[in-house]
């Protein structure tokens, strides 16, 4: 559905949050670094409704590519969340 930054974090989402009742974010991997979003809906149950990419956590624009490329999403959505994470970081390197 859409990706975008905020602050330091890249989030994509899949699903519509309006569908949805509950929330709950669990880490995957360590801490922090990747977060999936789950939803709950009374007919669907819990489903992913969204990934969280903490840019902090990431040692350089390879490492994000990597994450995003194994996330189980749409190659449209992976593509503009690796070309949001370039532009991330040539902020970051500007900023220092």
């Amino acid at each position: 559905m859409v990706v975008e930054i905020k602050g330091n974090q890249i989030r994509i989402r899949i699903l519509n949050p309006r569908r949805f009742s509950k929330f709950r974010t669990q880490d995957v991997g360590s801490k922090g670094r990747l977060q999936r979003i789950a939803a709950f809906s009374k007919k669907t149950g819990w489903k992913t409704q969204a990934w969280r990419l903490n840019l902090k956590d990431y040692r350089g624009l390879k490492d994000i590519t990597r994450t995003i490329r194994r996330l189980r999403i749409k190659l449209s959505l992976k593509k503009r969340a690796i070309i949001l994470a370039k532009k991330a970081m040539i902020k970051r390197v500007l900023r220092r």
